[in-house]
């Protein structure tokens, strides 16, 4: 138990991971949702639309939730060696090379045509994985890179500030919305 403890980053760790993570995630939301509101606005009512937001919310918390879990535990699972002191750089990096690999997996399937799937991407997405776990361990080690994505980490934190609360307010909707 006690080196599990110690395998475990500190909460102050943590947080700018988390931030740099859902910074990612709500931001991808909020861009393709503000692409959909003009043609919302000819069709749904403000309430339909508050209820598109908070479900949106309460998903991209979750999902902000399990990618950071899933940040931890491949830091709980390699050789401390590989995050110790630059746990957040490292995490950090991983988060936007992973999260912007995803981006990049959405717009390339949703531009696609049936007859046109680009299965492609599907054959190379464990080597583009690994690629991508050996970058943010490497990377770091330029200290300009490190700084930058510390820096970046740190004040991403301020968003949390605003993510949290919308997301507390949108579930508080969406016990609104199914209990009546």
């Amino acid at each position: 138990m006690i080196t599990l403890r110690n395998r475990f980053p500190r909460f102050q760790q943590v947080v700018p991971v988390f931030a740099v993570i859902c910074l990612l995630i709500y931001g991808w939301t909020i861009y393709i949702t503000l692409q959909k509101l003009p043609s919302w606005l000819l069709y749904l009512n403000f309430q339909e639309i508050v209820s598109n937001y908070a479900y949106a919310f309460l998903f991209n918390f979750a999902e902000s939730l399990l990618v950071a879990i899933a940040v931890i535990a491949l830091n709980m699972w390699l050789p401390k060696k590989f995050f110790g002191d630059t746990f957040v750089a490292r995490c950090s990096l991983l988060a936007i090379l992973g999260i912007g690999y995803m981006i990049y997996f959405a717009i390339a399937v949703g531009q696609s045509k049936a007859s046109q799937f680009p299965w492609e991407i599907f054959d190379r997405a464990v080597y583009i994985g690994i690629a991508l776990v050996i970058l943010s361990i490497l990377l770091p080690r330029v200290a300009i890179i490190r700084k930058v994505v510390n820096d970046l980490a740190d004040r991403s934190i301020i968003f949390l500030y605003i993510f949290i609360p919308l997301t507390i307010l949108a579930g508080f909707v969406f016990i609104w919305n199914n209990l009546f």
